[in-house]
């Protein structure tokens, strides 16, 4: 297979919907994608730091309880939704390009599962509705 890039969305309870492209070969599992995100999401989270150091009105980022990629990996999780199903949550070691040419129409959501969600709320699974 070669090398095709795919558009991630990360649902996470402490920052906004982003989307992310990953570059998907035949060794990429749903945990090295929700790796790569993490990465991705503390290397933003720095640049902001950086750029508003010394701005007394700056949110400078906050230590996070998901501030190792293995405290991330326990709490959040990649998605398949739509295609040919309504969502199907991966493990960790299902080979992602696979399920690509099994679903080529499905979108891509890393979705976060706290045991408490915000305000103390239960994480729910998503609806199947639209």
């Amino acid at each position: 297979m070669q090398a095709d890039v795919v558009r991630v969305r990360v649902e996470h309870d402490s920052e906004q919907a982003a989307t992310y492209p990953v570059k998907l070969s035949d060794a990429t599992t749903a945990g090295s994608v929700v790796g790569e995100l993490f990465l991705a999401m503390h290397f933003e989270a720095r640049k902001k730091d950086i750029v508003n150091a010394g701005r007394p009105s700056s949110e400078q980022s906050r230590a996070h309880p998901d501030d190792t990629l293995a405290t991330f990996l326990q709490h959040h999780w990649l998605y398949e939704v739509g295609g040919y199903i309504g969502w199907r949550r991966l493990e960790h070691g299902t080979n992602v390009a696979a399920v690509c040419r099994e679903n080529p129409l499905a979108d891509w959501t890393v979705r976060c599962h706290h045991p408490q969600g915000p305000a103390g709320v239960r994480h729910r699974e998503p609806s199947s509705d639209p």
